[in-house]
């Protein structure tokens, strides 16, 4: 007969094994624990944010992070004698071991803390032991069945469930006869809930949220390594803060408000709307929307209003602790008042930038604004306008379809369904600047000076002005080479500083507005060089006669001194005596000293340097 005896182990004894047992007795498990800095709290959520696996404690609760252990492994052969099936279990498997003396034999199941789990002696019947062990949560475990005799261990692992409220395991004995008497059937385990193991790899990322009645959830983010204790530090949950949105779609009767809540306060927003008056600081006495819950933000519809009032509003918010205001916000139902109209700016040949203020908003409400304009005096609706959407203050409007030199007026404007009220008029033009070129051009050893006259501005102030030049046949503009001056009217002269030797050029004055640029008429010069012609000498006694001739292309620098350089021993000589200045004849006697064969040359110099003619010879006898 087969007798089935169901068996709890109660006690949790702590053992060393042999080191012969395992390669290390190592602790492969942290415990955490955690307190509230002065605050009572009830809960602890433990999340292994990287194998996705949470836990719930109480406070007083001991985290066990349970490590992966290698140890096992180390078991030698010889001793694994024992046959384990399935292994891994998930519900239940079954332990046999074979060739054994009858008699008691301890079985034991250590878990790899060195714990002892199951530690109770069984009777070997006919030289077999068989066992069915069941309630094993997850885990690696040791086997060990040993007697005066033998010795002998087996690795168990489980993947039963993953809820640990304790080792419990339930053993069933297969024996062919009854247990000694003085072997119980069941034990009941004591039970162990201040402790709750969690699967832990040093360096997985745990989020520990802990929760206290009154206080903000407190969030810890960490990865230990070691056993350790947390102290949540719990913040008092607040009103919340909350702002209020500006008034938008009012009419007669109803406009749009709204709030947009900054904080819950720690807490869940039960309550939202807005709240409005006549008077000020309204509240949840007055009038007020119910406008739902939880955070963000939201609208809500103002109703029952009158005209020609001014109205006050306030956003609400109200969580546990209680109800707070956002800052005050007012409209009024006015009609629509056009207070001025902007003066005209940013002019351009095709465009300009205008505007408006109005001063109240109305009841109706504002529809249309913008400004309209024409050649015309008091240009109204009928005339070109612009539409820059609703609502009151000031505005600005684009001007299109302009053409240049010519005067235009424009007002501001604002419509309900009353009607439309303007502005006052302003005019504005789009003339270029009135520019003329400076006709005499200056020449110096570094630069070439020219310039111009502004005589108007225009219809917008002169924002660049000078001189612009090329050495191609078409007209020189901004585009081209150009000086950069001051702004404004009047004469002014630049300096010219990128140009090169050999050239014709064209330059003139411009001026730019907003609108466009003016240009003054072109002035011609060149940097092409002056030509210099060595002429024939008529020798009498000491005294020598040098004709010569210098010309220079129109436009050019002024000649400013010409003349002859003569010498006995050098055959380019570079002195001598001058003539006069300006291009033209030369005719200079030189006085010689002595007998003999002479070099002479004539010269010409200008502001870029000393140009010179063939060298020639004369003899004094």
């Amino acid at each position: 007969m087969k007798i089935l005896f169901i068996v709890v182990v109660i006690v949790f004894e702590s053992v060393a094994l042999r080191a012969q047992d395992l390669s290390s007795n190592a602790q492969n498990y942290y415990n955490i624990t955690f307190s509230g800095s002065g605050v009572s709290f009830q809960k602890v959520l433990v999340e292994n944010r990287t194998k996705k696996t949470q836990i719930e404690l109480n406070p007083t609760d001991v985290l066990r992070l349970v490590l992966p252990v290698t140890a096992i492994d180390n078991i030698s052969e010889n001793q694994k004698k024992i046959l384990v099936y399935p292994n891994p279990m998930n519900q239940s498997c079954h332990i046999r071991i074979d060739d054994v003396f009858e008699g008691v034999v301890n079985f034991q199941i250590v878990d790899l803390n060195g714990k002892q789990q199951v530690n109770y002696p069984l009777n070997a019947i006919n030289g077999a032991i068989n066992i069915k062990l069941s309630g094993v949560p997850s885990g690696v475990y040791i086997i060990r069945l040993f007697s005066s005799q033998f010795d002998y261990m087996s690795k168990l692992i489980s993947i039963g469930s993953s809820k640990n409220n304790g080792i419990k395991p339930e053993v069933e004995i297969e024996a062919s006869q009854p247990l000694p008497n003085n072997i119980p059937i069941r034990k009941i385990l004591s039970a162990r809930e201040e402790v709750k193991d969690l699967q832990y790899t040093t360096g997985d990322e745990l989020k520990i949220i802990g929760m206290a009645s009154g206080y903000i959830n407190d969030t810890i983010i960490d990865s230990p390594a070691a056993g350790k204790q947390y102290t949540f530090n719990f913040e008092p949950i607040k009103l919340p803060s909350i702002n209020t949105t500006s008034i938008s779609g009012i009419t007669a009767i109803n406009a749009t408000g709204g709030g947009s809540i900054t904080s819950t306060g720690g807490a869940p927003i039960t309550a939202r709307g807005i709240c409005w008056s006549t008077s000020s600081n309204p509240d949840l006495s007055n009038s007020k929307t119910i406008n739902g819950a939880g955070a963000g933000t939201f609208s809500g519809s103002i109703t029952g209003l009158s005209t020609n009032m001014t109205y006050y509003v306030r956003a609400y918010a109200t969580n546990s602790v209680g109800t707070s205001y956002g800052q005050q916000v007012t409209f009024n139902t006015n009609l629509p008042n056009v207070s001025g109209t902007s003066v005209i700016s940013s002019i351009t040949a095709t465009k300009a930038t205008g505007g408006g203020t109005i001063t109240s908003n109305g009841c109706p409400p504002i529809t249309a604004r913008g400004i309209c304009w024409s050649t015309s005096f008091n240009p109204d609706l009928n005339d070109a306008k612009s539409n820059d959407g609703t609502g009151n203050g000031m505005f600005t409007s684009t001007i299109t379809g302009l053409s240049t030199n010519v005067i235009y007026y424009v007002r501001a404007y604002a419509t309900n369904s009353v009607g439309t009220s303007y502005g006052q008029q302003v005019t504005f033009n789009t003339k270029l600047p009135t520019v003329t070129s400076t006709s005499a051009i200056k020449f110096s050893a570094y630069a070439i000076e020219s310039g111009g006259s502004i005589s108007d501005e225009g219809g917008s102030d002169v924002i660049g002005r000078g001189v612009c030049w090329t050495d191609n046949f078409a007209s020189p503009t901004i585009l081209n080479n150009k000086t950069s001056d001051a702004a404004g009217t009047g004469l002014f002269y630049s300096r010219m500083l990128m140009f090169s030797s050999g050239r014709d050029y064209k330059v003139r004055a411009y001026a730019t507005n907003s609108i466009g640029t003016a240009y003054g008429p072109e002035v011609s010069f060149t940097t092409k060089l002056p030509t210099v012609t060595t002429g024939s000498v008529t020798v009498s006694g000491t005294s020598v006669l040098v004709n010569g001739n210098v010309t220079t292309p129109t436009g050019s620098a002024p000649i400013t001194e010409k003349g002859v350089y003569y010498s006995k021993t050098a055959n380019t000589p570079t002195s001598g005596v001058s003539y006069t200045s300006g291009a033209g004849t030369i005719s200079k006697t030189i006085y010689v000293t002595s007998p003999g064969t002479y070099y002479y040359r004539c010269y010409a110099i200008n502001c870029f340097g000393t140009y010179y003619g063939d060298t020639k010879t004369f003899v004094v006898k």
